[in-house]
């Protein structure tokens, strides 16, 4: 492709990566009382999760969400991001207390199709409005730097902050992993990286195509993620 023809192409895939988010599927969020979903973006590079599981996890998120909103304690005084992939499911933001974590950790494991629970609430008051302004602002710009850093493709991780921490989520081979984070690492804003990857082995398909490998289940379950969170 030539240069100035990538250039425009990468620059108005970046305008609708600042429009979007590049999210892929619906992410939750619960504040205080108030419940909020939204599948705010748009599928723009290949999805290697079976067929229907990207759906799945959004419905997920739904249930958890509701799950979160009807206990008092959560609902009333925490913060708590909900993101789904491959029917494994991220809590970050913030709780009150260790018993309103655990008890938003124990609320998400009982709903049917979750795999499994990464709980990274912190205790802490709930984040402010400028903090959860600098996290969206700085997914964003994570997302530029894997954008130019690799193109958008297939091993486009999804990534949600929460107070300067990222997590980074997808069915990735560990060299993709690998990079992913590396990138990330050395975003302006970024205190941590904590990578949870499904980490899979690509095999080439009689059409050419790259899909990953199942090992144990349909979601291509991989090595056990990395024994991460890890400061950088």
């Amino acid at each position: 492709m030539p240069n100035a023809l990538k250039t425009y192409v990468l620059t108005g895939l970046l305008g609708l990566l600042l429009v979007h988010g590049l999210t892929g599927c619906a992410t939750g969020l619960l504040v205080g009382s108030a419940l909020g979903t939204g599948a705010a973006g748009v599928m723009m590079y290949t999805d290697r999760r079976a067929e229907g599981v990207s759906a799945e996890d959004d419905a997920l998120v739904e249930q958890i969400l509701q799950c979160l909103q009807d206990d008092s304690s959560i609902a009333q005084a925490a913060h708590i991001q909900v993101f789904s992939y491959n029917h494994q499911v991220l809590l970050a933001g913030e709780a009150p207390n260790e018993a309103v974590r655990q008890q938003a950790a124990a609320l998400t494991a009982t709903v049917s199709g979750v795999r499994e629970v990464y709980n990274q609430l912190i205790i802490s008051p709930p984040a402010t409005e400028e903090m959860q302004s600098f996290d969206s602002q700085l997914r964003i710009r994570i997302n530029a730097a894997l954008l130019f850093a690799q193109g958008l493709t297939a091993a486009h991780p999804h990534i949600t902050v929460a107070n300067g921490v990222a997590y980074v989520m997808g069915l990735l081979t560990r060299e993709e992993g690998n990079s992913a984070v590396e990138v990330v690492r050395y975003v302006d804003g970024v205190t941590k990286v904590v990578p949870l990857i499904e980490y899979v082995r690509l095999v080439e398909s009689s059409d050419s195509s790259t899909t990953p490998t199942p090992a144990t289940d349909p979601y291509a379950t991989p090595l056990q993620p990395l024994s991460f969170p890890r400061a950088y």
